[in-house]
């Protein structure tokens, strides 16, 4: 099912804030739905890089259903 928005989106406009369970790397790759597992593209550093991902498959809001495409029109940034 294809859904667009109701209104033009100008191009680097705030759509929605992506939720979920913050999750490292290991315990990421053992959820059986990745379906809404997104990676963050972070440069926090504890012992090294460590890769940090949004599980919100459980505990997300309306946001995962957004840009599911291969040709996407939307970018996810983080914020402090």
């Amino acid at each position: 099912m294809t859904r667009t928005a109701p209104v033009t989106i100008p191009k680097g406009a705030f759509i929605v804030d992506y939720v979920g369970e913050m999750l490292l790397y290991d315990d990421a790759v053992k959820r059986s739905d990745k379906q809404y597992l997104v990676e963050l593209k972070t440069e926090a550093l504890w012992d090294g890089p460590v890769a940090l991902f949004i599980d919100a498959s459980a505990r997300g809001n309306k946001s995962r259903c957004i840009n599911h495409s291969c040709n996407s029109n939307c970018a996810l940034y983080e914020w402090e």
